[in-house]
């Protein structure tokens, strides 16, 4: 079982020790061996063989050190995309491991990741360690996204969740004197499972494997930040268990959570069965609908909420949905069809809408120090609101715009009514809160915010306008 670690490289002294590990490649300098001044590359490899060798698996693996990372753990984009490309490529690895992650989606990360389903690669990253939303890769429909718990099954604190995470496992583990913690350790601890699990299957294709990691699982405690669909790794579930399929139940009330955003291998039949969509935002749904390989037919008839669509090689179902929880039934005409479903979320226009356009600018009143907030969201990729407001006299103004995920890095940018640039506010910081203040003659003004992260979007934002002190 061939392993890309993309990462910091590996130690020389412990791979001359190891068999296990291949001479694999040194991206930023391909002169140099993948050395690993970090220590963080050579943690994981050291997690997945010490497992290994502990259940008498270690002949079944090898690991291949791909580095992309320097001696700070940072890496540019390019370097980890090209990690990606070689272990695609030139390893014809069967899993790669990747622990490392982005706030903001990106159309080169998220094609190579798009080639390595198409290889039949499993990708397995680590959902991040900043209490925050799940990165990319880890947040894509088909890539393994792991975050971490404690020894009681609950979520670390510190371990990212929300839409997009998969699975969990141990945010800690030990090995003689030393414990790595941290979500990348507990992607590692997957990776050992996956390939455990694929072993066991060498001939099921990537999706249902996929699927058989993810619903085979332990319960944990439960978490706000947790939805129902994510459990603990379980390689014996995984294995014992026939079923690599999602098979709703047929009483609404025990309804099955259908993650936004990841692709879930399911089987429909004739009889009705449930499942929910759990969003924070009222706005649409998009069900991208596949036929599996494991279908006789090339197209189908589906039914949702008892209406009934036509299912070709792929489509595209949309529904309404409010905040909370939504219920779906569904069912086919026939037995035992063979789905790929993936939910993608689009929520609402805000009430300021359309205000795309600096022509389009919704006007606001300027309120006292600590007025209220006003709430507003960015629903599309490239979304950039713009608002006008009106001053009366000399009087020095503040604009504030928060929010509470780290994909969205708002910039503001604050105009006269001639349309030149007054000042700009850009921290280039994930999840910060931008402001200006500046003292304006009377007039009318408009200013702008966006995402700096501009593919990333469905989320809200809040911002106010104040006279300053």
């Amino acid at each position: 079982m061939k392993i890309a670690v993309i990462d910091s490289g590996v130690s020389e002294d412990y791979a001359e020790n190891e068999n296990n590990i291949t001479n694999g490649m040194n991206i930023i300098n391909s002169k140099l061996p993948p050395s690993d001044d970090n220590g963080h590359g050579t943690n994981m490899m050291k997690t997945i063989l010490e497992l290994s060798r502990s259940n008498k698996f270690e002949n079944y693996i090898q690991l291949i050190p791909i580095k992309v990372l320097d001696s700070k753990a940072t890496g540019k984009k390019e370097d980890i995309i090209a990690g990606i490309k070689y272990a695609i490529e030139d390893t014809k690895a069967d899993i790669i491991l990747l622990s490392i992650g982005f706030y903001y989606d990106f159309p080169e990360l998220r094609n190579i990741i798009s080639k390595a389903e198409e290889e039949g690669i499993l990708v397995v990253s680590a959902a991040g360690n900043d209490s925050s939303s799940v990165l990319y890769p880890a947040a894509y429909p088909t890539v393994i996204s792991v975050g971490g718990v404690t020894d009681g099954l609950e979520l670390q604190t510190l371990s990212n969740s929300g839409v997009g995470l998969d699975i969990v496992a141990p945010w800690d583990y030990k090995i003689n004197k030393d414990t790595f913690t941290g979500t990348s350790i507990s992607a590692g601890l997957v990776v050992y499972a996956a390939a455990v699990i694929k072993n066991q299957f060498p001939e099921e294709v990537l999706s249902h494997l996929r699927n058989r990691i993810i619903i085979n699982t332990k319960e944990v405690k439960n978490s706000p930040k947790l939805d129902d669909s994510v459990g603990f790794v379980d390689i014996n579930k995984a294995i014992t268990n026939e079923n690599s399929s999602l098979v709703f139940p047929t009483q609404k009330e025990v309804a099955l959570t259908l993650p936004i955003g990841k692709e879930r291998f399911c089987i429909i039949d004739k009889k009705e069965r449930w499942f929910k969509i759990t969003s924070d935002f009222e706005g649409t749904v998009t069900f991208l609908i596949q036929n599996d390989k494991d279908n006789e037919l090339t197209a189908s008839t589906i039914n949702i909420n008892e209406k009934k669509y036509n299912i070709g090689k792929k489509e595209s179902l949309v529904f309404s949905i409010g905040k909370g929880v939504n219920y779906f039934s569904i069912s086919t005409d026939l037995d035992n069809m063979n789905y790929l479903i993936t939910p993608v979320l689009e929520i609402q226009k805000d009430e300021y809408e359309p205000n795309n356009k600096q022509n389009e600018a919704k006007m606001l009143s300027v309120g006292p120090i600590n007025n209220s907030f006003y709430q507003a969201n960015i629903n599309t990729n490239n979304d950039k609101d713009w608002y006008k407001f009106v001053v009366q006299e000399n009087k020095k103004i503040k604009i504030i715009v928060q929010s509470d995920t780290t994909r969205f890095d708002p910039v503001i940018q604050l105009y006269s009514s001639e349309n030149k640039l007054i000042k700009k506010s850009d921290r280039s910081s994930a999840g910060s809160t931008e402001e200006i203040e500046v003292s304006l003659t009377p007039g009318t003004y408009c200013f702008s915010v966006n995402n700096d992260f501009s593919n990333n979007y469905n989320f809200s934002y809040l911002f106010n306008i104040t006279y300053g002190e």
